[in-house]
């Protein structure tokens, strides 16, 4: 055969390789196919070594149903160290990555945006993660935990502090967009954050929520796990309903989800508590990974005692 044969012989293999890969392609997007499918992920991050599920599948059931697994992996995304994040996280299959990394007088704490485009439910769909860190060791940080000023938030008064959080979140998730325009019309967002970091995902999502103007994500669409958050909104309890795609995981040995005063303060969404017994650090991310799985929905309310106001001061306050 000679060169020219040879050569077209090649291309039109080639051709009919790609005609059966799109046509494979095609038909599983028909089919409504999720994908990847779950797999277990070893996880090893300096100082953390978990095993956790990962996939496509954890995106197509509904957003108010409460799933273990994504819970986990939340946690494990909350416990990444921020300068390090984006290497970790390229091991899950994250790309395009939008972060902030605390300078030392920065008012509010780090974060971190990521995405992955995935079939999900048989429609390509771009599965957007955010990652709100807990406060860190700048001075002006504290000092906005601790701005319990009350300003008006989709029809809520919520905590002056945690809502500049939420706002610089909102705006950054926007920026991410738009510097992302290409990814799928269709996205889900999975947002995640302990303490601080809990209370910005808690209003950010309640923004993605109320808004009946911005086009994101609709509420289904919307995934959100947040570890020892304190309370974000004061006055009378939301109507749950509205709410019922967050998790709130809490440790009642824990002082920080009863803050501000849990009878006038709250958080929206539902909660799942736990109780770790004679443990140092309960409000430490390593002590919600190990007790997880104990967690059970309650009402969350539980009274502030003396020697919890003691041990969380020493805690957060020892030189």
């Amino acid at each position: 055969m000679d060169l020219k044969k040879r050569i077209l012989a090649i291309l039109l293999e080639l051709t009919m390789l790609l005609g059966m890969f799109t046509s494979v392609s095609a038909y599983a997007v028909a089919a409504g196919k999720n994908s990847p499918e779950i797999s277990t992920k070893i996880i090893e991050w300096s100082d953390i070594r978990a095993e956790i599920k990962w996939g496509a599948e954890l995106f197509a059931q509904p957003s108010n149903v409460y799933n273990k697994d994504l819970a986990f992996a939340s946690i494990v995304l909350s416990k990444a160290a921020s300068g390090k994040r984006s290497q970790k996280m390229e091991s899950l299959g994250f790309q395009n990555f939008y972060q902030y990394c605390e300078p030392s007088a920065r008012e509010l704490p780090s974060f971190t945006i990521a995405e992955q485009t995935w079939i999900i439910n048989g429609e390509e769909t771009a599965l957007i993660t955010i990652i709100l860190e807990g406060t860190g060791s700048a001075l002006a940080q504290w000092k906005n935990n601790f701005n319990i000023f009350k300003v008006p938030y989709y029809g809520y008064a919520v905590h002056f502090g945690f809502k500049a959080y939420a706002d610089e979140m909102w705006n950054a998730l926007v920026a991410f967009l738009s510097e992302n325009q290409d990814l799928p019309a269709k996205k889900k967002l999975l947002i995640t954050g302990h303490s601080a970091g809990g209370a910005g995902a808690n209003l950010l999502t309640a923004r993605l929520n109320l808004d009946a103007e911005q086009t994101i994500a609709c509420k289904d669409d919307v995934y959100t796990y947040t570890f020892a958050t304190p309370n974000v909104y004061n006055g009378k309890e939301a109507d749950a309903s509205k709410f019922n795609n967050i998790f709130n995981i809490i440790n009642t040995s824990d002082i920080v989800p009863q803050l501000p005063p849990s009878h006038v303060w709250h958080k929206f969404g539902r909660i799942l508590s736990f109780t770790s017994s004679n443990e140092a650090e309960p409000h430490s991310i390593n002590v919600h990974l190990r007790h997880l799985p104990d967690a059970e929905f309650t009402d969350g309310k539980h009274k502030i005692t003396l020697a919890l106001l003691v041990e969380w001061i020493v805690e957060n306050f020892r030189m």
